[in-house]
């Protein structure tokens, strides 16, 4: 029972990641938005997939889990990389954006 809450922890980082992802897409639709919600979305279900379900697997004994952690570890190397390209194209309009702001602005040469 203490080892199942103790698995159950491990979903909170997810979890929160996934509904930060959530508010993002409500307030923006774009391409980086859409690639968070997608990585985080497929993080969630896999961190439930081996926080849960495959502990019930192994505990039957008679089912090979390797096959399903090799499609668990290929599907979250997908969903790592989206999540990555998402936040790299947030990152680089963030920093694009502060860039021209600064231009809007020209610095002050009265002295």
């Amino acid at each position: 029972m203490f080892t199942s809450l103790i698995n159950l922890l491990s979903l909170i980082s997810p979890v929160l990641i996934f509904i930060a992802c959530c508010l993002y897409l409500s307030k923006r639709v774009k391409p980086d938005s859409i690639l968070l919600f997608i990585g985080s979305g497929i993080s969630v279900i896999l961190s439930i997939f081996y926080s849960v379900i495959m502990p019930m697997f192994m505990s039957g004994g008679a089912m090979n889990v390797t096959f399903y952690y090799e499609i668990a570890r290929v599907i979250s190397f997908i969903a790592e990389i989206l999540f990555a390209i998402g936040f790299f194209i947030l990152i680089t309009n963030v920093i694009r954006g502060r860039i021209n702001v600064q231009n809007f602005f020209p610095p002050n040469t009265e002295n």
